[in-house]
C-alpha cells in the first residue's frame, strides 16, 4: 500500500508535466497561426502559408496523439492504484484466518443496519455465536487445528446467510 502511495504523485507530476509542455505548444501554435493569418492578410504567396497550415496541422496532430497516448496511461495507472486501495480497503476489513468481516467491517454495517432498521421501522437481528471452551481444544489439539474449525464454521455461517446480510468475526478471543 505504501508502493501505491508513491505511485500517485508520480503520476500526478508526470501528468501536470505533460500538460505544462502541451499548453505551451498550443500558445506556440497560436502564435504561428497568428503569424500565418498576418501574412494573408498582407497578400503573402498562398503556396507558402499553406505549406506552414499544413506543417502546423501535423504538429497540432502529433500532439493530440501523444496527448491521447499519455492520458491512456495515465488511465491505466490510475486503474491499477484505485484496484490496489480496493484491494487494501478489503484486507482491512477482512478477517485474515476466516475471511469473514472483521471487527471494523462488523461495526460499520451495524450502524448502517440500525439506522436503516429505525428508519424503516423494521425488526433488526443480530446472532452471536461462541464456541464453547475452544481455548481448551486449541490447547488440547492444536492451533492448527483449532484455525480449521474456525474456517469451517465460516464457510457453514456464510453458506447459510442471505445475500444482504453478514457474517463476521468479532474478536479472537471474544
Amino acid at each position: 500500500d505504501h508502493e501505491v502511495s508513491g505511485q500517485l504523485p508520480a503520476l500526478m507530476a508526470s501528468a501536470q508535466q505533460f500538460l505544462a509542455v502541451a499548453i505551451d505548444d498550443n500558445r506556440t501554435q497560436m502564435r504561428t497561426l497568428d503569424g500565418v493569418s498576418s501574412e494573408a492578410a498582407q497578400g503573402s504567396d498562398p503556396r507558402g502559408l499553406i505549406e506552414r497550415l499544413v506543417e502546423e496541422l501535423a504538429k497540432t496532430n502529433n500532439r493530440a496523439t501523444a496527448l491521447e497516448a499519455n492520458f491512456a496511461e495515465a488511465s491505466n495507472e490510475l486503474d491499477k492504484i484505485r484496484d490496489s486501495l480496493e484491494q487494501a480497503e478489503e484486507r482491512s476489513r477482512t478477517d485474515t484466518l476466516t475471511g469473514l468481516a472483521n471487527r471494523r467491517a462488523l461495526d460499520e454495517f451495524l450502524r448502517t443496519a440500525q439506522i436503516r432498521a429505525m428508519e424503516s421501522g423494521e425488526a433488526l437481528s443480530t446472532f452471536l455465536i461462541d464456541i464453547d471452551h475452544f481455548k481448551r481444544f486449541n490447547d488440547s489439539f492444536g492451533h492448527q487445528i483449532g484455525d480449521q474449525v474456525l474456517k469451517l464454521m465460516a464457510s457453514g455461517l456464510r453458506a447459510y446467510v442471505r445475500e444482504n446480510d453478514l457474517v463476521g468475526r468479532y474478536g479472537a478471543e471474544e
